[in-house]
C-alpha cells in the first residue's frame, strides 16, 4: 500500500474492512404462508399506530399520485415477492465488491428482509404490519447472503440511497433535495450494520448525506459494548438500540 500511495494520480489511500449485519443472522427466504395480521408489541412501544392517523408513511407532495417519501434499507438485501412487503419495494440494487447490479437484490439470509418488514410491512390482513406500511423501499444491498460486506461497499450503497434511481443528487437544481418530487433521494437511509475501524471515507460520505437532510439512522450493537459501533458512533447518525424485556 505505501508504493501505491507514490502512484501519480493517487490522493489518499484507506484500507477496507468488514461490516457485518447486527442481528441473528436469517434463515433463509422466509415462507410465503402468512398468518392473520398482527401488531408486533415494538410497534406499540413507540406508539406508531398513533401516528398513522397522520401518516402510514405515504406522502404526495406535489399531487401527481407518487409519494415523495422513500427509506433506503442497506442490508442483505429482500423478498421482492413477500406478500406483505411487494407493493412498497419501489427500487431495488445491488453492491458487490465495488460492482453494481441493478435490479438485484434476492435476499437469501433473511435479515435484509426482516428489517425491511419492521419498517414497512403492509397494512393487508396478513402477518405483521411496519411502522411506516405505505413508505416506499429502496432495497440495497450491500451485505452478502452471510450477512457481511466491506466499508467500501457501505460507501457506495449510502452513495447510491442519496442519488436514488436517477443517478443524480438534485435532478432540478432548486437546492432542495429530500422531500423534492424532483429528485430521488432517500429520506431516511437504515443501516442494520457495524464495524470497527472505517475508512475515513465512510465519515465523508455520511457527512454528505446529513448535509442534504438525509435521517440517517444505525444499529448501535449488539456487544454490549460501552460505546456503539459504526456508523452508529458517528454524531450524524441515530443510533438504535433494544429492550430485553416488553415491560
Amino acid at each position: 500500500m505505501r508504493n501505491f500511495r507514490k502512484a501519480k494520480g493517487v490522493k489518499h489511500v484507506s484500507l477496507d474492512g468488514v461490516v457485518h449485519a447486527l442481528a441473528p443472522l436469517g434463515k433463509g427466504k422466509p415462507s410465503k404462508e402468512q398468518p392473520s395480521q398482527e401488531t408486533q408489541w415494538g410497534i406499540d412501544r413507540i406508539n406508531a399506530p398513533e401516528a398513522w392517523s397522520i401518516s402510514t408513511g405515504w406522502v404526495d407532495v406535489n399531487g401527481d399520485g407518487d409519494s415523495e417519501i422513500e427509506v433506503a434499507v442497506i442490508d442483505t438485501g429482500v423478498d421482492r415477492d413477500h406478500p406483505d412487503l411487494d407493493k412498497n419495494i419501489k427500487w431495488c440494487v445491488n453492491v458487490r465488491f465495488g460492482r453494481i447490479f441493478y435490479g438485484k437484490c434476492e435476499d437469501r439470509n433473511g435479515h435484509g428482509t426482516h428489517v425491511t418488514g419492521t419498517i414497512a410491512a403492509e397494512d393487508n390482513e396478513i402477518g405483521v404490519i411496519g411502522v411506516a406500511p405505505d413508505v416506499e423501499i429502496y432495497a440495497i444491498k450491500a451485505l452478502t447472503d452471510a450477512g457481511y460486506g466491506t466499508w467500501s461497499d457501505l460507501i457506495i450503497a449510502i452513495d447510491l440511497a442519496v442519488k436514488g434511481p436517477d443517478g443524480e443528487v438534485e435532478a432540478d437544481g432548486d437546492g432542495v433535495i429530500v422531500g423534492d418530487p424532483d429528485d430521488d433521494a432517500a429520506e431516511v437511509i437504515s443501516m442494520s450494520l457495524g464495524g470497527e475501524s472505517p475508512p475515513e471515507e465512510l465519515h465523508e460520505i455520511i457527512v454528505a448525506a446529513y448535509k442534504y437532510n438525509v435521517t440517517l439512522v444505525a444499529a448501535a450493537g449488539n456487544e454490549g459494548a460501552e460505546t456503539p459501533t459504526f456508523p452508529a458512533a458517528y454524531p450524524e447518525v441515530i443510533a438504535v438500540g433494544a429492550i430485553e424485556t416488553q415491560s
